[in-house]
């Protein structure tokens, strides 16, 4: 792949970035063991 994903983050917003990352990996986690448990 070319183009932004080739750019790095500032270093301002990459604090910002990983909590949001976090957030929605655990929610998904959490969530996909819901699913799991109601079948």
């Amino acid at each position: 792949m070319t183009g932004l994903l080739d750019t790095d983050v500032p270093a301002a917003h990459a604090g910002h970035l990983l909590a949001v990352l976090r957030e929605a990996l655990s929610n998904t986690a959490r969530h996909a063991q819901d699913t799991a448990h109601r079948r």
